[in-house]
């Protein structure tokens, strides 16, 4: 008897554990669904785009998604997988929490700002570990990584639209 309802808790925690990991290539499909492949396409096709189209990009983006995490789930030693979280660690703070709060917090902007921000976020990542890193010897760079984040999705959403307005300000004023 004893033996029987570990195996079910076993079994149990592999269920729980496997629905976890299907539930992250859902999400990673469907984000790159929505949101990568339209702004990587031409505007024109953009507008075509319809759920149709959305569902089996995302059914494209899992079968990708799981053939290339089966081999890394597979391998004996799990220094690939190891250093593949090590770096899924060291980007997703800085990347992801800054556009999160300022969310939360009632900051709305358009989509390419926020992906400026996420790509100041990661590189700020990168050179800190190739600069910063060796002159104070620290690798946590995350709250320096996620502040530069958030500063440059502030900076380009006031500077930016406050020059599209004098633009457009100035074209109403010679127009008329």
């Amino acid at each position: 008897m004893y033996l029987i309802q570990n195996l079910q808790i076993l079994k149990n925690i592999y269920t729980l554990k496997k629905k976890d990991s299907d539930s992250r290539l859902h999400i990673c499909a469907v984000m790159i669904s929505y949101d990568i492949v339209p702004h990587i396409l031409p505007i024109g096709l953009r507008k075509k785009l319809s759920f149709v189209y959305h569902y089996r990009i995302a059914h494209i983006a899992i079968l990708v998604l799981a053939i290339l995490a089966i081999p890394l789930a597979l391998t004996n030693n799990y220094f690939m997988a190891d250093q593949f979280s090590r770096f899924y660690g060291r980007l997703y703070a800085p990347i992801v929490v800054a556009p999160f709060i300022l969310a939360v917090l009632g900051f709305r902007t358009g989509q390419p700002i926020v992906l400026m921000g996420m790509v100041a976020g990661a590189l700020s990542v990168f050179a800190w570990r190739k600069w910063i890193y060796p002159l104070l010897g620290t690798t946590d760079g995350l709250f320096p990584c996620m502040l530069v984040n958030g500063l440059v999705i502030l900076a380009v959403h006031y500077l930016w639209l406050h020059q599209k307005r004098l633009k457009e300000a100035n074209h109403n004023l010679l127009n008329k």
